[in-house]
């Protein structure tokens, strides 16, 4: 039973960016309908292989022509999405829109844009789309091939030439299907207010983890499927938490989605980490600085006691000097009146001649 979720019908103009810009060749096509290989002399029973879909049992012959079939977009079809977000959707194409997209991939020549897994900046050597056409009628000539599309269908051959490639991912069933990727505008349908936006879409969901690797799964439901990818192709991805670069958590548990933690909740989490983590730091600080200024009080105690002190010894050496001067003082005048009393005019010249003297030494 489908979800009850927004649907958004994808938009592709014309006169921009949007469109189609690779053929992927996924081990889990979100359309879930696996690809046909062709046998090099179709109709033959020998070396027939199912492979089982959501249209029923397909027949693959012997596979010598090195040729794929399979449906890139079908009209109408829901497809499941859930963003980096936690936000779930589904996303829609109108036979329109399918046709815009053909055309503009036909246009630029993006043929030889056939990579593995929506590996970035990537291609698979010696691959390309040999044919692609729309379903027009129901004597399609992809009813030879097991499928049964509806009208406005988009379906492609892709040819791999290289033998080793062939061998290594479509017979070891590595690759299943074709996921589109390109830059799709997407808009809200229904009653609601239109909501418009370009989104880079892939038929698949991705997680970049922070050591660089990469999760992939049809979605992050909790029970699908997760690969981890490596140089060697993809592998179910080991029982443990998975960290992506956004900080999302993904939980695996025997190669399957367990849980997924938004990278708000992580944060949150680590925020209340971190506030104690801060908290003890500033107590520690503070403990720091009471001792120092208890350090600094009991210093200053000490210098203000020792500057007392000194005050009162210099206190005692002024009065002291005082007393000195007083008796200097009585002395001088004594001395003088002793003289005058008893010396004559000569002696009291001399006497004022000496006390100029002793003045001058003041």
């Amino acid at each position: 039973m489908e979800k009850k979720l927004p649907i958004y019908n994808v938009v592709v103009n014309d006169n921009d960016q949007t469109g189609t810009n690779f053929i992927s060749l996924v081990e889990q096509p979100a359309l879930e309908i696996e690809f046909h290989a062709f046998n090099s002399q179709e109709g033959s029973e020998e070396d027939e292989v199912k492979l089982s879909s959501d249209i029923g049992e397909i027949s693959l012959k012997k596979m010598d022509q090195q040729r794929l079939m399979g449906p890139i977009a079908i009209p109408e079809q829901l497809i499941y999405r859930k963003d980096e977000t936690g936000g779930e959707w589904y996303m829609k194409f109108s036979k329109e829109q399918i046709q815009t997209m053909a055309d503009k991939f036909n246009e630029f020549s993006l043929n030889q844009n056939v990579n593995l897994n929506h590996e970035k900046n990537s291609k698979i050597p010696s691959t390309f789309v040999a044919e692609n056409w729309i379903v027009e009628a129901k004597n399609d000539k992809s009813k030879n091939h097991g499928f049964d599309f509806p009208e406005g269908t988009w379906v492609s051959v892709i040819k791999v030439k290289d033998t080793q490639i062939w061998e290594d991912l479509v017979k070891t069933g590595k690759v299943k299907g074709f996921s589109l990727e390109g830059l799709l505008g997407l808009e809200k349908q229904k009653l609601e207010k239109m909501e418009n936006t370009n989104t880079e879409v892939k038929m698949e969901v991705e997680a970049i983890l922070k050591d660089g690797s990469k999760l992939v799964a049809a979605d992050w439901n909790v029970g699908t499927e997760v690969f981890l990818v490596t140089p060697e192709g993809r592998v179910p991805a080991e029982t443990r938490a998975y960290e992506a670069e956004d900080g999302t958590l993904i939980e695996v548990v025997d190669g399957k989605v367990a849980n997924v933690t938004p990278a708000s909740e992580v944060a949150n989490d680590k925020t209340i980490e971190g506030l104690k983590k801060e908290v003890s730091e500033l107590t520690e600080k503070l403990s720091k600085i009471e001792a120092s200024l208890a350090t600094m009080l009991e210093t200053n105690k000490k210098e203000n006691e020792d500057l007392k002190n000194s005050n009162e010894e210099l206190a005692k050496k002024v009065e002291e000097i005082s007393k000195t001067s007083a008796t200097l003082s009585i002395t001088k005048r004594d001395t003088v009146k002793t003289i005058l009393n008893h010396q004559g005019k000569e002696a009291i010249e001399d006497t004022v001649a000496r006390l100029k003297r002793f003045n001058s030494l003041k």
